[in-house]
């Protein structure tokens, strides 16, 4: 039934399910680049959304009115400003082309760097059944 869904309705949905961003671009990669695409965005609108959502609910707190802060991910601002800039300015096709590719790139080195962050020995400790897991699924 899910090969019956749209690359955006794919998108949407993983972009709504997986809990981290790298993990929404890793999926929706797996399945073409038009799900990666919506993924993406759906995941960071929930991002950009839970900023807000935690200010009513700690306003909404009377023990916590006064000393919790709320902090923003800097990433989150930035994916605003773009939206914002590419909404209200054409950019050229070239530049646009190169962006793409610079941020292909950056997502792949935040991948090496969660790559980087895989501690071996807690990976042995896990024992042979979630690596036989993860290669059945992988195949």
């Amino acid at each position: 039934p899910w090969a019956s869904l749209s690359p955006k309705i794919m998108g949407i949905y993983t972009g709504a399910t997986v809990y981290e961003v790298a993990g929404v671009v890793a999926a929706g990669n797996a399945m073409s680049p038009a799900v990666a695409s919506a993924a993406l965005l759906t995941k960071l609108v929930r991002v950009l959304l839970l900023a807000p959502f935690l200010v009513i609910l700690s306003r909404m707190s009377s023990e916590n009115a006064r000393s919790s802060r709320v902090q923003t991910p800097w990433f989150a601002f930035a994916f605003f400003g773009v939206c914002l800039a590419s909404s209200c300015v054409q950019v050229p096709h070239v530049i646009s082309e190169r962006l793409s590719l610079f941020s292909t790139w950056c997502t792949a080195m935040a991948m090496v760097g969660l790559g980087l962050e895989s501690d071996l020995k807690s990976i042995q400790r896990m024992g042979w059944r979630p690596m036989l897991l993860a290669t059945v699924l992988f195949l």
